[in-house]
């Protein structure tokens, strides 16, 4: 497969080619960002950073920045709920992998591995992640084996009910060529968080300073997860063009050039 980087005219042509409805029975079932999925309208399309490997990272980093007390495992165990079991947990790895350690495919969860201070991470709480994997995965918790290389062309930020597919056909001047791309649903993400956070607090998972509640949690979750899938960008798309893409419920949506991902 060919690199190259979208335009926004082509960026337009891939999301009407890449859009397609969201099962909203599986909404909060999740994916990473990563562009090598199949793309099929069975896909979640809920993509966050590093699937829900990457979302236990996003809590545990948030009580390290913020100082709040968060039991990782009962973490994992309410979001498992969440999804309606272990099966339905977002994990992968890809066909480069050569460590046994669970995701160890994923580029977002090895940056984090590679440098987690920068994710606001110890190497204590990276240990955990991966331990808390693999119980996951010994309990039924499938892990999607992503096939080949990266040539992601673009970088979309997805906000609104609809779902935008990690790869699509483009009619250039060569002819149809498959196109990859990272995408991020934020509004997925944001969803899930507000149903995550509030349980989190009910159940006593998370304890927060007197008078704080799953508001405070929800915010500042929301930042931590926008940091990282940032920072991975960083590292994983630098140079590519990073759009905007709001859905109405009519499947009409708004593109906006959001700039390049600095490297």
């Amino acid at each position: 497969m060919d690199k190259f980087i979208l335009t926004l005219t082509q960026a337009q042509e891939y999301i009407h080619n890449a859009t397609y409805d969201l099962n909203h029975s599986t909404k909060y079932y999740s994916r990473c960002i990563d562009g090598r999925y199949e793309s099929n309208n069975t896909l979640p399309a809920m993509a966050i950073a590093g699937g829900d490997a990457g979302e236990l990272a996003i809590f545990i980093a948030a009580s390290n920045i913020y100082g709040f007390e968060i039991d990782a495992e009962k973490c994992m165990n309410i979001l498992t709920d969440i999804v309606g079991g272990y099966e339905h947990l977002g994990f992968h790895t890809d066909t480069h992998a050569k460590d046994a350690v669970g995701c160890a495919g994923c580029g977002h969860l090895k940056q984090m591995r590679l440098d987690p201070a920068t994710y606001n991470l110890t190497e204590d709480n990276i240990k955990t992640i991966n331990n808390l994997v693999q119980k996951s995965l010994k309990k039924g918790a499938k892990e999607v084996v992503l096939q080949g290389d990266h040539h992601e062309a673009a970088v979309f930020i997805v906000n609104g009910p609809y779902g935008i597919l990690p790869q699509a056909q483009l009619q250039t001047d060569d002819g149809s060529l498959p196109v990859q791309a990272f995408v991020a649903h934020k509004s997925l993400v944001d969803a899930r968080h507000v149903e995550l956070c509030e349980r989190l607090v009910a159940e006593g998972v998370i304890k927060l300073a007197e008078g704080l509640g799953e508001e405070y949690l929800y915010e500042s979750v929301s930042q931590v997860s926008d940091d990282h899938l940032m920072e991975t960008a960083k590292r994983l798309a630098g140079g590519l063009p990073i759009f905007s893409v709001k859905f109405k419920d009519d499947g009409t949506f708004q593109l906006e050039d959001m700039g390049t991902v600095s490297p």
